[in-house]
């Protein structure tokens, strides 16, 4: 197992998680600004939305995490703000940057399905860097397994999937398609569409490899993976039609 810290100055810890958080904003400006010009955007108007929607997703993911582990929290409230140690959830992230970005858009008088294309490779690489950095703290490892990859993580006796591996190998797979459908691009919202019913159903899948709540079949990122799965079809079906 990899230590959470890279770098120890004993007054001052830098952590992978940062690292790999660092890694996400900066890469995803640069390959959306790449991007954004393919599509047809200025660059500079895309600059100044990024700069709001990075933030917006840091602060909808935060959020969702410390609403899912609440009890975790009440008793120690200043640990919501200690994002570089972990705790995102990517999901409710999407959700909060989703709508600050059609606002954004409509501010700024710009296609909002052109500028949501230019993020979706962003949102995908995002998802590896972010994984990373949750094997990094050994956090979101998956039920026990006898399989020979299994790892035994922080604060377990036996070995486990390494279910954030699992989803920073298939955000690969998906950066790599999302760069292809933004070659072949036919319309507006394409990309992230199906950028988002990609990273939605990887989500579903690799979740059955994590420990469900006692008595239940699904757990609750599952059933939100599934929402924004029917979200984005019904949405790229509504686009294809109107394309035509």
């Amino acid at each position: 197992m990899p230590e959470p810290v890279a770098i120890d100055l004993g007054f001052i810890q830098i952590r992978w998680y940062g690292i790999m958080a660092a890694a996400t904003v900066l890469g995803g400006l640069k390959l959306g600004r790449y991007w954004a010009s393919y599509f047809s955007l200025d660059p500079d108007t895309f600059d100044s939305i990024a700069l709001v929607c990075i933030p917006s997703w840091i602060i909808g993911a935060r959020a969702a995490y410390v609403l899912a582990n609440y009890s975790y929290y009440t008793g120690r409230p200043w640990d919501m703000f200690r994002i570089s140690q972990g705790g995102l959830a990517s999901q409710g992230g999407l959700l909060l940057t989703f709508v600050v970005a059609w606002l954004s858009a409509r501010f700024k008088n710009i296609s909002f399905w052109a500028l949501t294309d230019s993020l979706a490779p962003s949102f995908a690489m995002g998802h590896i860097f972010i994984r990373l950095g949750n094997f990094a703290n050994g956090e979101l490892c998956g039920a026990p397994t006898g399989l020979p990859w299994g790892m035994v993580f922080p604060g377990t006796f036996e070995p486990r999937h390494p279910s954030m591996l699992y989803e920073g190998v298939g955000a690969v797979l998906v950066l790599a398609l999302s760069i292809v459908w933004a070659q072949r691009r036919r319309f507006e919202g394409e990309v992230f569409l199906k950028t988002l019913i990609a990273i939605s159903a990887l989500r579903f899948l690799v979740d059955f490899t994590r420990e469900l709540p006692h008595g239940h079949k699904l757990a609750v990122s599952q059933i939100v993976a599934l929402a924004y799965v029917a979200i984005g079809l019904g949405l790229l079906y509504r686009h294809c039609k109107t394309s035509v």
